[in-house]
């Protein structure tokens, strides 16, 4: 069966905003009905030839073959994604196992930033007033696959479990310390660690301003209460005091 791209259902691959992870499943789905996933994965492996000198028949025919399922698959691979896409695989562009891993690092790259952003975008997951609790379910499990698909195989377990806390810090203090949570991501996007969250944080805490106040001090000063205002003016004037 032969790929005809103008009839494909899904959307070409493209950078902005990333569809990769849906691209990835859909593209999958049609190689495998095309009998294209196996030479994709690299796994269609090439026919040897018994003396390279005197080919038979048979063996110039397999060879021929899986000569046309790597064509095809690679010529899938390349009308399923955008223009700008196809100027990172053009010079791989006969070999399908090659463009598959040049995108899936371009999309996926297994490092601390995008895999801090995936998680953020988890953790932040709100469902809406009229949303469907089926259909909330569904978004939460794609955020979750989407970050479990950057996590590197070499991350260990503690290192994740130091990962899940920095950034719950990061996500409690985005409202009142945007820019110390911003900072952090930041400067901190091959790895972060409770130790530079901690030092952040103690920085912040004791970070002197105008008038010699620390910021904790003038957030107390100035915290609405909803007591009458002459108690909430003599608090006021403690916590300056």
């Amino acid at each position: 069966m032969v790929f005809d791209a103008s009839k494909k259902t899904f959307d070409s691959l493209r950078s902005s905003p990333s569809n990769y992870t849906s691209w990835k499943l859909n593209i999958e789905a049609v190689a495998k009905t095309h009998r294209l996933w196996r030479s994709i994965q690299g796994r269609q492996v090439e026919p040897e030839y018994v003396d390279a000198e005197a080919l038979t028949a048979a063996e110039i025919s397999a060879h021929d073959d899986w000569e046309d399922l790597r064509d095809q698959a690679a010529g899938m691979l390349w009308l399923c994604i955008e223009p700008d896409q196809q100027e990172h695989v053009k010079n791989v562009r006969n070999s399908p196992v090659r463009m598959w891993d040049t995108l899936e690092n371009l999309h996926q790259a297994k490092t601390a930033a995008p895999r801090f952003a995936s998680l953020i975008n988890l953790l932040n997951v709100v469902r809406a007033d009229d949303e469907p609790l089926m259909k909330f379910l569904a978004r939460v499990t794609k955020l979750g696959g989407e970050w479990r698909e950057l996590l590197p195989p070499t991350l260990s377990l503690n290192q994740l479990a130091e990962e899940l806390q920095c950034v719950t810090a990061v996500c409690g203090i985005s409202d009142s310390h945007e820019t110390v949570a911003i900072n952090l991501l930041q400067n901190n996007v091959d790895k972060l660690t409770i130790d530079a969250v901690r030092t952040a944080f103690y920085t912040e805490d004791n970070r002197p301003i105008i008038g010699g106040s620390s910021p904790a001090a003038m957030r107390v000063s100035y915290t609405p209460s909803l007591a009458s205002p002459s108690s909430s003016s003599s608090r006021s004037a403690q916590a300056v005091i």
